[in-house]
Formats: C-alpha cells, structure tokens, sequence
C-alpha cells in the first residue's frame, strides 16, 4: 500500500482560518479585499505557506490597521476640551 504525501507548502484555507482563530466571514472578507490569496483546487481553496508568510509580514507592519474611530478617535472638532 502506497502512502500519499501531503505537500506541507499548502493548507487547507478551512483549517488556516481555523488556526488563525477567525470566522469563515472574516477570512471571506480578507479575500474580497484582496489580503489573502487562495489557490483554487478542484473546487477547494487552500493558502500557500508564502501567501500565509506575506499575509503575516503585511499585517505585522500595520498595512491593514484602521483608525481609530468613535470614543477612541482623536477630537477633529479643532476645539479644546478646556472651554
């Protein structure tokens, strides 16, 4: 009996978002927004071990931060607080 190898250079998107500890619609939207780029295979996605490398450098390096916003959000009014 022959044993299949499994190529460790790709993951199963599934079990990387699962591993990266997000929901099925957050890893959708890093797609739509072009963050992460799966590869299509029979129908299946998977994420290469350099996407998920790139992916990581991109969001250490702050490029997918926002602003912060509401409570958090510097005062745009140009007025102090000390009237």
């Amino acid at each position: 009996m022959t044993q299949q190898k499994t190529n460790p250079s790709i993951i199963a998107y599934r079990k990387w978002v699962a591993d990266a500890g997000v929901s099925s619609t957050t890893g959708w939207r890093w797609i739509k927004n072009g963050w992460i780029r799966p590869i299509n295979i029979a129908g299946r996605l998977y994420v290469t071990q350099d996407e998920i490398q790139s992916f990581q450098s991109r969001a250490n390096n702050g490029e997918f931060a926002k602003p912060a916003a509401g409570a958090a959000a510097p005062n745009q009014t140009g007025k102090d607080s000390d009237a």
